[in-house]
């Protein structure tokens, strides 16, 4: 390159920025005055729960029979069903549930497994656990195969009465959960 066109180039770009510069001070007051306004409120933070439940809709029914039991031995559930006002966004309140619970469980079933609001939820709680101190547990309630991060946990399989009752896997759940929180 050329003085010349070292020249012309440098000219050139110094009045692109003086033309952006004059363009800018006119509407510079209305600029901060936006900036001077208020921030808007952050979301509220959810209260301390005990454990979040995740589930498909599909299984509704055996999440709010899980979440009745544990609340009938003492925990705090979220349950989105229970814990999410109308006119909340779902997604943010879930991720408030999940952030402020000290244990997270989901309920696996094919429904589940093909739910990709669940999966997000499988995710999240799985960071939970990996940034420390939470416990994740996984729920059979239909023979599926597990992910890999819920497969090499114990999970409360629902799906047989082997290892006790409904009633006597949910004490037992609940136990383990009252420790954890």
């Amino acid at each position: 390159m050329s003085s010349a066109e070292f020249t012309v180039t440098t000219v050139g770009t110094l009045a692109g920025l003086a033309g952006a510069y004059f363009a800018y001070l006119p509407i510079a007051h209305r600029l901060r005055r936006r900036r001077s306004l208020p921030p808007s409120s952050p979301v509220p933070s959810a209260s301390h729960y005990d454990v979040f439940i995740s589930h498909s809709r599909a299984d509704a029914t055996w999440a709010g029979r899980l979440a009745s039991a544990l609340r009938e031995a003492g925990l705090s559930v979220f349950l989105d069903a229970w814990s999410i006002e109308p006119g909340q966004v779902v997604s943010i309140q879930r991720g408030e549930g999940i952030r402020s619970a000290a244990n997270g469980i989901l309920v696996f079933s094919r429904a589940a497994l093909a739910s990709p609001e669940t999966m997000d939820d499988y995710a999240a709680i799985l960071n939970r656990v990996h940034s420390g101190g939470r416990l994740f547990v996984p729920v059979v309630i239909e023979e599926v195969p597990l992910p890999p991060f819920a497969a090499i946990r114990r999970p409360v399989d629902l799906t047989t009465s082997e290892g006790g009752s409904f009633e006597e896997k949910i004490e037992r759940l609940a136990r383990v959960l009252s420790r954890n929180s």
